[in-house]
């Protein structure tokens, strides 16, 4: 839809879009990106090897003083705890059978300031649908800065 949107409205010279494994070393100039935004993709890096690398690849291709900006839920979220205490593993299966790492509001506080200056954390409370159930949903938004 996007693409489509892009070529409509006649931006495909100004982007690009494409699909990557972002877990796995970048194929970016460093200090490529003005900005970087992250929605709910996070929970989708499973190991801590792919985690390290994704943070460290957002930092060496964001240009200094760079914002990005990643939303991504968190426990207490009720689909994600429902899943941790009936698997009591981490990362945690999904109906559709697709594996993703939960992180309490700390954890995923501490991995960024790792990397980036903090700037901005808003809690996000909600209910929505998933796989056709209802849950009270807790998600984070957090705007750091790229700071070399």
């Amino acid at each position: 839809i996007a693409q489509e949107r892009t070529e409509k409205e006649g931006l495909v010279e100004k982007i690009r879009f494409l699909l990557i494994d972002i877990g796995t070393p970048w194929e970016y100039r460093d200090n490529s990106f003005d900005a970087a935004f992250d929605g709910t993709t996070f929970i989708n890096l499973t190991t801590t090897a792919e985690t390290t690398n994704y943070l460290q690849e957002l930092k060496r291709t964001l240009k200094n003083h760079a914002f990005g900006m990643l939303v991504t839920p968190v426990l207490p979220d009720k689909f994600y705890q429902k899943l941790y205490d009936e698997q009591r593993s981490n990362p945690v299966i999904c109906p559709s059978g697709i594996s993703q790492r939960v992180y309490t509001e700390e954890q995923v506080v501490s991995l960024l300031r790792e990397y980036f200056v903090l700037q901005d954390i808003t809690k996000i409370r909600k209910k929505n649908k998933m796989y056709g159930r209802e849950y009270g949903r807790y998600l984070m938004r957090i705007i750091f800065q790229n700071e070399k």
